[in-house]
Protein backbone atom coordinates (compact mmCIF):
# COMPACT_ATOMS: atom_id res chain seq x y z
CA UNK A 1 0.00 0.00 0.00
CA UNK A 2 2.78 2.34 0.75
CA UNK A 3 4.37 1.92 -2.25
CA UNK A 4 1.25 2.31 -4.12
CA UNK A 5 0.81 5.93 -2.43
CA UNK A 6 4.59 6.60 -2.87
CA UNK A 7 4.52 5.44 -6.77
CA UNK A 8 1.28 7.17 -7.62
CA UNK A 9 0.62 9.90 -5.14
CA UNK A 10 3.27 11.62 -3.84
CA UNK A 11 4.85 12.85 -6.99
CA UNK A 12 5.55 16.70 -8.81
CA UNK A 13 3.47 14.78 -11.22
CA UNK A 14 0.56 14.09 -8.86
CA UNK A 15 0.73 17.43 -7.79
CA UNK A 16 0.79 18.94 -11.15
CA UNK A 17 -2.30 16.96 -11.74
CA UNK A 18 -4.13 18.17 -9.01
CA UNK A 19 -3.00 21.54 -9.53
CA UNK A 20 -4.76 21.01 -13.07
CA UNK A 21 -7.72 19.88 -11.72
CA UNK A 22 -8.08 22.41 -9.13
CA UNK A 23 -8.40 24.73 -12.24
CA UNK A 24 -11.02 22.49 -13.99
CA UNK A 25 -13.03 21.58 -10.92
CA UNK A 26 -13.36 25.83 -11.28
CA UNK A 27 -15.23 25.22 -14.86
CA UNK A 28 -16.49 22.45 -13.46
CA UNK A 29 -18.32 24.27 -10.65
CA UNK A 30 -18.82 27.52 -12.92
CA UNK A 31 -20.49 25.78 -16.01
CA UNK A 32 -22.76 23.18 -13.44
CA UNK A 33 -24.08 26.75 -11.66
CA UNK A 34 -24.63 28.65 -14.92
CA UNK A 35 -26.99 25.59 -16.33
CA UNK A 36 -28.33 25.32 -13.25
CA UNK A 37 -29.00 28.37 -12.57
CA UNK A 38 -31.31 28.21 -16.16
CA UNK A 39 -33.29 25.77 -14.51
CA UNK A 40 -31.41 22.69 -16.49
CA UNK A 41 -31.63 19.46 -14.98
CA UNK A 42 -29.01 18.15 -12.05
CA UNK A 43 -27.84 15.58 -14.55
CA UNK A 44 -27.62 16.85 -17.76
CA UNK A 45 -25.80 19.75 -16.08
CA UNK A 46 -22.95 17.48 -14.85
CA UNK A 47 -22.36 16.17 -17.79
CA UNK A 48 -21.67 19.17 -19.75
CA UNK A 49 -20.13 20.89 -17.05
CA UNK A 50 -17.83 17.94 -16.91
CA UNK A 51 -16.99 17.70 -20.51
CA UNK A 52 -16.24 21.59 -20.87
CA UNK A 53 -13.89 20.99 -18.10
CA UNK A 54 -12.23 17.86 -19.11
CA UNK A 55 -11.53 19.51 -22.54
CA UNK A 56 -9.43 22.38 -20.78
CA UNK A 57 -7.90 19.69 -18.67
CA UNK A 58 -7.05 17.22 -20.90
CA UNK A 59 -4.57 19.87 -23.24
CA UNK A 60 -2.40 20.27 -19.97
CA UNK A 61 -2.29 16.96 -18.84
CA UNK A 62 -0.99 16.13 -22.50
CA UNK A 63 1.19 18.51 -22.89
CA UNK A 64 2.78 19.53 -19.53
CA UNK A 65 1.77 17.03 -16.60
CA UNK A 66 2.84 13.65 -17.98
CA UNK A 67 5.42 12.75 -19.43
CA UNK A 68 4.81 10.15 -22.59
CA UNK A 69 5.40 9.98 -26.51
CA UNK A 70 1.70 9.64 -27.53
CA UNK A 71 -0.20 12.07 -30.00
CA UNK A 72 -2.85 14.20 -28.68
CA UNK A 73 -5.18 13.18 -30.88
CA UNK A 74 -4.73 9.41 -29.79
CA UNK A 75 -4.91 10.28 -25.72
CA UNK A 76 -7.96 12.53 -26.01
CA UNK A 77 -10.03 9.83 -27.88
CA UNK A 78 -8.49 7.22 -24.68
CA UNK A 79 -9.16 10.26 -21.93
CA UNK A 80 -12.79 11.57 -23.39
CA UNK A 81 -14.06 8.11 -23.43
CA UNK A 82 -12.69 7.31 -20.05
CA UNK A 83 -14.04 10.46 -19.14
CA UNK A 84 -17.46 10.03 -20.44
CA UNK A 85 -17.77 7.27 -18.42
CA UNK A 86 -16.70 8.47 -15.63
CA UNK A 87 -19.16 11.36 -16.19
CA UNK A 88 -21.79 9.47 -16.85
CA UNK A 89 -21.64 7.59 -13.85
CA UNK A 90 -21.20 11.00 -11.48
CA UNK A 91 -24.36 12.26 -13.13
CA UNK A 92 -26.56 9.43 -11.19
CA UNK A 93 -24.62 9.38 -8.32
CA UNK A 94 -24.91 13.36 -7.81
CA UNK A 95 -28.38 12.91 -7.61
CA UNK A 96 -28.44 9.94 -5.61
CA UNK A 97 -25.93 11.54 -3.06
CA UNK A 98 -27.70 14.93 -3.41
CA UNK A 99 -30.96 12.98 -1.55
CA UNK A 100 -28.72 12.41 1.57
CA UNK A 101 -25.97 15.38 1.29
CA UNK A 102 -26.16 18.88 0.05
CA UNK A 103 -25.67 18.79 -3.66
CA UNK A 104 -22.33 20.95 -3.02
CA UNK A 105 -21.13 18.59 -0.48
CA UNK A 106 -22.46 15.65 -3.05
CA UNK A 107 -20.66 17.67 -5.91
CA UNK A 108 -17.25 18.19 -4.35
CA UNK A 109 -16.89 14.29 -2.73
CA UNK A 110 -17.80 13.09 -6.42
CA UNK A 111 -15.56 15.37 -8.02
CA UNK A 112 -12.60 14.49 -5.88
CA UNK A 113 -13.35 10.50 -6.31
CA UNK A 114 -13.56 10.69 -9.88
CA UNK A 115 -10.20 13.04 -10.11
CA UNK A 116 -8.28 10.24 -8.31
CA UNK A 117 -9.84 7.28 -10.29
CA UNK A 118 -8.75 9.28 -13.48
CA UNK A 119 -5.65 10.12 -13.01
CA UNK A 120 -4.41 6.31 -12.23
CA UNK A 121 -6.30 4.70 -15.37
CA UNK A 122 -4.98 7.84 -17.30
CA UNK A 123 -1.31 7.22 -15.97
CA UNK A 124 -1.65 3.21 -16.77
CA UNK A 125 -3.11 3.01 -19.89
CA UNK A 126 -3.38 6.46 -21.76
CA UNK A 127 0.17 8.78 -20.70
CA UNK A 128 2.55 5.98 -21.56
CA UNK A 129 5.63 5.08 -23.31
CA UNK A 130 5.39 2.56 -26.47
Amino acid sequence: MHKLLKEHFFTKEFVKYVFVGGFGAIIDFTVFILLISFSNPIMISQWLAGIVAFSFTHIWHHYFIFSHNQKLKKTYLISLIINLTSIGLSGPLLLLMSLFLNIWLAKIIITAFFTIIVFVVRKKWVFIYK
